[in-house]
């Protein structure tokens, strides 16, 4: 039986040299056949032994054949090119149950990736399905094998069974090209186009937002999926979800891509691009590389073979003008090179210069591109909601009306802008001075500093002010749902302060103070788990004090310049 959890098991017959043989499987399939070479009529001993491991092996039946003089002779095969996608002719004329007399039982064909000339390589070969039934000797006999990777080459034997289980010896191992399909040309090609050719098992699921209306996954490894085209661009539309991980891509046998389709939430018609090929033909394999995680396809896009596609601009990045902006310009490039208006720009960033197609694969994209105008004018837009402070990595592609996309710009950095320090005074948890990331929510309540609060259970999030002062006043919530909050100022991590309370307690105060003379900036984090973290309002003062009202915490701390926490 082959199984996931089987390995080799050794054969020995009359002491002589073992044979290993492997029961492995990726999935269950019961009554697998291994033959041992034909004997000397007489009494012979096999032993099956388990070889060492921890695999499994089994032992389903034995078959004894009878001491039949004259198995079935040995046939001459021929393998040819099928006559549709993926196939492969083969054609044998029939031997017979005795040598070349009379009628066989059965058939077994098997391929593999090189010749199968060993009684080792016919063990290790695929069985093929639907092999004719045997017919008197010498007649013509033939089969289509099916279902095999478009273009790739692939070796076969036959061996013929009598009614005694006789097995003839193996024939031999002719080799023969799977059919190819015929190039697509431009045009988008849905999951379920017939052009697509698949191997292993794939799913299909249906949503509106798909394109076409559905895709097809798998999370079988191996399972492929192969387009042949004739163009100078392929895409992929692919969904993100939190299921799905990396699919391998190869174009034309060269070096395999991995493209993680991983996403924290589902989205629907994402899109990799291929870099520009040579006009002519090429094939695309999509493959599930191993592992338990799902990989899509929604469709597939072949660009039209336009000998100029858009020229790479030359892009700019400077600080922005608000807080959390980055400014980008360039200047157009049109439909072919540098002449014409192309139709769309796709812009993406990194946390690292973006200068290979693999790092533009993995950078985020932006929202809110402008529409291209002729080649040659100035264009530019704003990057918003970005960390500020934080320095980012920008590239800029233009797209053609045939679908073409140029080169990779080059990869300007600038830094996000920093929020403007804030003076002394109350800034209630809304205030736009105080930026929050992450997902955070907002409760209504008269007891509140200013009415309301800002609480999260997201471990990403943060809240962050810049202020002027020497003490800074946290207000918060006790209650039982609150958790430790995590405190960091001007980029030191302070011991984490619980937030917890027996019961609900507004406008607690926690001082945070004996702070050099300058501009400071302080970050409150979720620091893990399922808790929750709230903000009522931050207080700034020029110098140390505790007359402001308020509940002071018993577990307050003053931070000192040195870093050193005083209750």
């Amino acid at each position: 039986t082959h199984y996931t959890s089987r390995g080799n098991i050794e054969i020995t017959i009359d002491g002589g040299t073992p044979v290993l043989l492997n029961q492995y499987g990726s999935s269950l399939a019961f009554q697998q056949r291994w033959d041992s070479p034909l004997m000397a009529d007489g009494t012979h001993t096999i032993v099956l032994r388990h070889p060492g491991g921890t695999k499994y092996i089994d032992i389903d039946a034995l078959i004894v054949s009878s001491p039949e003089s004259d198995p079935p002779a040995v046939v001459t095969l021929n393998a040819v090119t099928g006559s549709e996608t993926g196939e492969i002719d083969l054609d044998w004329i029939a031997p017979g149950d005795d040598g070349n007399t009379g009628t066989a039982t059965e058939y077994l064909v098997r391929y593999a990736s090189s010749a199968i000339d060993s009684q080792s390589a016919w063990d290790a070969a695929t069985d093929v399905n639907g092999e004719p039934v045997p017919e008197v000797a010498g007649t013509a006999q033939s089969m289509t094998v099916s279902g095999l990777t478009p273009g790739q080459t692939y070796y076969f034997a036959l061996r013929t069974l009598d009614d005694s289980g006789n097995l003839s010896d193996l024939s031999n191992s002719p080799s023969a090209e799977a059919k190819a399909p015929t190039p697509v040309g431009v045009g988008t090609y849905e999951e379920d186009d017939a052009n697509l050719v698949y191997t292993g098992n794939w799913t299909t699921w249906r949503h509106s937002s798909a394109s076409g209306g559905s895709i097809r996954y798998t999370n079988q490894g191996g399972a492929s999926a192969t387009l042949t085209f004739s163009g100078r661009q392929v895409s992929l539309l692919y969904t993100n979800y939190t299921s799905r991980g990396n699919i391998e891509i190869t174009i034309d046998g060269g070096a395999p891509v991995l493209l993680n389709q991983y996403g924290s939430s589902l989205a629907f018609q994402q899109r990799w691009d291929s870099s520009l090929m040579t006009d002519g033909t090429h094939t695309i394999v999509l493959r599930h590389p191993g592992g338990s995680h799902y990989v899509d396809i929604d469709a597939l896009i072949v660009a039209s073979p336009e000998s100029d596609p858009p020229a790479a601009v030359t892009l700019n990045a400077a600080i922005g003008s608000e807080t959390g902006e980055i400014d980008l310009s360039w200047n157009a490039s049109g439909d072919d090179g540098n002449t014409g208006t192309a139709t769309e720009y796709v812009v993406r960033f990194a946390d690292a210069a973006i200068d290979t197609e693999t790092k533009w694969d993995a950078a985020t994209e932006v929202n809110g591109e402008p529409v291209p105008e002729v080649a040659g004018t100035a264009q530019a837009m704003t990057v918003t909601s970005l960390v500020p402070g934080q320095t980012y990595y920008f590239a800029l592609r233009t797209l053609d009306d045939s679908g073409n996309l140029s080169d990779l710009s080059n990869s300007p950095s600038a830094e996000a802008k920093a929020p403007t320090p804030v003076g002394t005074g109350l800034y209630q948890q809304n205030d736009p001075n105080i930026i929050y990331t992450g997902n955070w929510s907002t409760w209504n309540d008269t007891r509140a500093s200013g009415g309301s609060i800002t609480y999260s259970n997201d471990n990403t999030a943060t809240s962050t002010l810049t202020f002027t002062g020497k003490q800074i006043d946290l207000i918060f919530t006790r209650y039982t749902s609150r958790g430790d909050i995590q405190i960091i100022i001007d980029g030191y991590v302070y011991p984490l302060f619980s937030q917890y309370g027996n019961s609900l307690v507004y406008q607690n105060k926690l001082l945070i103070g004996y702070l050099s003379e300058g501009t400071h900036t302080i970050v409150f984090s979720h620091p893990g788990g399922s808790h929750y973290i709230d903000i009522d309002a931050l207080e700034v003062h020029p110098e140390m004090t505790y007359s402001s009202p308020g509940i002071l915490e018993d577990g307050s701390f003053a931070v000192a310049a040195d870093g050193n926490i005083q209750p």
